[in-house]
């Protein structure tokens, strides 16, 4: 059983210091960035001002929120959290519960690769503190997944369908289906006013048409989803109606791609192999994850025991390279630890470019505990 005053002394001693972020938070912190997952899971509630408001899902934006208030984004920063996280979850686990982690924001001296093997060691030794000592890990690279949408060339319709569906198989299942053109909803506006806009005029201009039209009646979110999305969605469906949202070699290429998985090794010869038969140019982050896989091999860890997938993906959007899970082996329903690499997140949250980044959580509930936060 892990004592929480063991994990704090962990984490302090590998580097990180200890904040405490604000419990309360503007909704818009998290329904702009995490993406679709937390907007269905977040508890909201409403300011004296009207302003939405929502209890803190998870430590990563908050703790991003502070390092940019703070002072220049790309300074070095090693933060630890340990606390409470309020989110709506299935079964019989509680929607308040413990959650512990880091975050390494800022340190451009130390190569990307280097870094992920880091937090990934760091990850997978406070796992061990709790008495997981026979993990199962799940490995992914959304890098690598928007490099295969790049060399697809693929139009922005079908590229945000997937990206939209990635790392939630059944919902990738259906986004496929809907490119094969198995959409009857499609079909329905096939013929439709919003169907000749976009064949006339384009997608763009078509999504500002109902954007215009939403901002004239006064609304900036319906069901909590921002107005720019609706259009887009509806603009989605109209494309799709068309029949021209994907080629038959493209779908087959990404079909291919999304079926890769095995040890890392395997997966990068196989990877290394799609874009030689299929004309792709994915050299770069192919090189790139074998050098992540030789930092990790360094610090110790084996990774025959590792699975790589490349359509794994974490539910929250600002993941933009390196992603993990860590499970129980006898227990692969809910993972006890993930994170990755978010280099993007702070540049959306308002800084001025990219900012390197990478951390992880574990779910405390999950993991045999000793002590209070």
């Amino acid at each position: 059983m892990m004592r929480l005053a063991d994990l704090r002394t962990l984490l302090a001693d590998a580097g990180y210091q200890f904040v405490d972020p604000a419990i309360l938070h503007p909704a818009d912190l998290f329904l702009d960035v995490a993406g679709e997952d937390i907007r269905r899971r977040i508890f909201t509630t409403q300011g004296i001002n009207g302003k939405p408001m929502c209890l803190r899902p998870d430590f990563t934006l908050p703790v991003c929120a502070r390092h940019l208030a703070e002072g220049d984004a790309h300074r070095p920063a090693s933060y630890a959290y340990l606390g409470p996280v309020f989110r709506k979850r299935a079964g019989d686990e509680a929607d308040e519960f413990l959650q512990a982690g880091i975050e390494a924001i800022g340190d451009h001296a130390v190569p990307s690769a280097d870094a992920d093997a880091a937090v990934f060691a760091l990850a997978a030794k406070s796992v061990r503190l709790a008495g997981v000592t026979d993990q199962a890990i799940r490995l992914g690279d959304v890098s690598l997944f928007e490099h295969m949408l790049d060399s697809l060339k693929l139009s922005d319709v079908p590229r945000r369908l997937i990206r939209r569906a990635f790392g939630d198989h059944d919902a990738l299942t259906r986004a496929l289906d809907r490119l094969r053109g198995h959409d009857d909803k499609a079909q329905d506006v096939s013929g439709g006013a919003l169907a000749r806009i976009v064949d006339d005029a384009g997608q763009d201009e078509a999504e500002q048409v109902i954007s215009d039209l939403f901002d004239l009646a006064g609304l900036a979110h319906t069901g909590g989803r921002p107005v720019a999305d609706i259009a887009r969605r509806f603009v989605e469906q109209a494309t799709l109606a068309g029949g021209r949202a994907i080629s038959a070699e493209q779908l087959s290429l990404l079909e291919r791609f999304l079926t890769i998985s095995g040890t890392p090794e395997a997966a990068a010869d196989a990877l290394e192999e799609l874009g030689k038969s299929g004309s792709l140019d994915l050299s770069a982050p192919v090189s790139a994850f074998r050098r992540r896989m030789e930092a990790m091999a360094k610090a110790g860890l084996d990774l025959s025991c590792m699975m790589f997938s490349t359509d794994f993906g974490r539910r929250l959007n600002y993941y933009t390279g390196f992603i993990f899970e860590i499970y129980r082996s006898d227990d692969l329903s809910v993972p006890v630890a993930g994170g990755g690499r978010y280099d993007a997140l702070l540049r959306r949250m308002g800084a001025s470019d990219d900012v390197p980044a990478v951390g992880f959580s574990l779910w405390l509930d999950r993991l045999d505990l000793e002590g209070t936060a």
